[in-house]
């Protein structure tokens, strides 16, 4: 997660890219203040989320009490009133970073900024802005946008099936895509014992852009828990 970067996380409906990336920043900001941004959510439900998410699935009230105090001054929660704006995302941001001292944010998602999903010119606007400003500010975003609907959703999304104009994965650094594994899912449902999709991880992220650093692409593999919407490393 380096200084200066956009990265997009991506994914189908349902994927889990939010329960996902707010794993990942429930340990990040540990090493880093941090802001959410999540205009899908209210701020409470993305707390509750993350105290579950420490490995508590029912948390009781002096749990609760030690992880919000655990966060002060720590992490940061637009809670926007009504509908916002690209203008008032971005203000937020470099207030965040200038007065706060945020060195990672969560903007979650593109399609709630206000910003019309037919009006590709203002969706490349906004994300170049948001490039400057990572960039000016010696800061990290993370930016969801959500992946259209394709034939099939078994193989996962790849940086061209973003919704939207084909500037925002052109213009951010790095390009993630979060994918639960389904069709695992419905065998488990099923109790198909047999399934050899039951030998498959869960749940897999696509690094499947890397302007920078090594370059590389690659796919990690996760356990998820759904009682705690926690994720872990897939050992089988």
């Amino acid at each position: 997660v380096r200084e200066g970067e956009v990265t997009l996380v991506t994914g189908y409906s349902g994927h889990g890219k939010s329960a996902w990336l707010n794993y990942v920043m429930l340990h990040l900001l540990q090493q880093q203040k941090s802001m959410i941004a999540s205009f899908e959510m209210l701020a409470k439900t993305t707390l509750a989320r993350m105290c579950q998410q420490t490995g508590e699935a029912m948390p009781n009230d002096d749990y609760i009490a030690d992880f919000i105090n655990k966060l002060e001054k720590r992490l940061y929660m637009y809670d926007p009133q009504g509908e916002t704006s690209a203008k008032k995302v971005l203000e937020v941001v470099y207030y965040c970073a200038e007065k706060l001292g945020v060195k990672l944010m969560v903007i979650d998602s593109l399609m709630k900024c206000g910003i019309p999903s037919e009006d590709y010119a203002k969706q490349k606007e906004f994300v170049n802005s948001l490039c400057v400003a990572a960039r000016d500010l010696g800061i990290h975003i993370f930016l969801v946008a959500h992946s259209r609907k394709t034939a099939s959703e078994d193989d996962g999304s790849s940086k061209f099936d973003v919704s939207g104009s084909s500037d925002i994965t052109n213009l951010v650094d790095n390009v993630l895509s979060v994918h639960r594994n389904k069709e695992r899912e419905e065998a488990v449902r099923e109790d198909d014992t047999s399934n050899p999709i039951l030998d498959s991880a869960k749940c897999s992220v696509h690094l499947v852009k890397q302007r920078h650093g090594k370059g590389v692409e690659a796919k990690w593999k996760f356990d998820f828990h759904p009682e705690t919407f926690s994720y872990s490393e897939w050992l089988s």
